[in-house]
């Protein structure tokens, strides 16, 4: 499922903002899948379930972060060609 989420984003990043945007939709691709593994067991009383929750939720929030980055790198490039 990661694999086609992270591929699907990259192919519609790629199709809107060219590599800025291809790199931004893997991104966040992945940040879309690390939160949806957050969530789904952050409510678990297993340490170890909760464990991999935060960490999944820490890795969501660098790739939304990241991926808002380059998001904004492909908007600024396209913007620059318009002028």
């Amino acid at each position: 499922m990661s694999i086609l989420i992270a591929g699907a984003g990259g192919i519609l990043g790629a199709i809107t903002g060219g590599l800025w945007g291809a790199g931004a939709g893997v991104l966040l691709g992945g940040a879309i899948r690390n939160g949806w593994r957050a969530q789904s067991g952050w409510r678990s009383m297993e340490e170890p379930v909760r464990s991999e929750a935060a960490k999944s939720a820490t890795m969501a929030a660098i790739g939304l972060a990241a991926g808002g980055f380059l998001a904004y790198r492909a908007y600024s490039s396209k913007k620059d060609k318009k002028d």
